[in-house]
């Protein structure tokens, strides 16, 4: 209930993951495979997603605690996130050159389709489900999800190298 906290969510994303895209960018240009370094950092933005998952157990003591865990899982979270979003584009770049547009378009439609389909989970999880079981359920799907697009993304990308 109280706006400084939630204050703290936007300058936590927005700080974490631009510092982190500055990283990225300097680690993933100078990678002979993107396909791996994609891989790595966005198996590493899973882990973001998974720490959230674990700060669910800490929301039944104490507030400050709770919410102290909750936002450095966030920030976690975030870092890792703007780690893995310039390789990832430089991967589709490299793998999809010509329908990268296309790629995107998709990406970007997928995702606002999936974001019709979590609204409605999330009102569902709120429905039937107390706090803070109905967050652990929320970030759970959120983390098995982004584990399967990982094997999707390892499993269905050949990468072409250019030497």
């Amino acid at each position: 209930d109280n706006s400084f906290y939630i204050s703290l969510l936007s300058i936590i994303f927005y700080g974490c993951t631009y510092f982190a895209r500055i990283f990225s960018v300097i680690v993933g240009m100078n990678t002979k495979s993107p396909k791996k370094a994609t891989i790595i950092m966005c198996g590493m933005h899973r882990l973001g997603f998974l720490f959230l998952f674990l700060s669910t157990f800490f929301a039944s003591s104490n507030f400050m605690i709770a919410i102290t865990v909750v936002l450095i899982s966030f920030a976690v979270c975030c870092l890792l996130s703007g780690v893995s979003s310039p390789v990832f584009t430089m991967l589709v770049a490299n793998t999809i050159p010509k329908g990268f547009g296309s790629f995107y378009g998709s990406y970007s439609l997928s995702g606002a389709i999936a974001g019709i389909l979590a609204s409605q989970l999330l009102t569902l999880c709120y429905k039937y489900f107390s706090f803070p079981l109905n967050y652990r359920i929320i970030f759970l799907i959120c983390v098995v999800s982004a584990v399967i697009a990982s094997v999707v993304l390892a499993l269905g990308i050949k990468e072409i190298l250019f030497l």
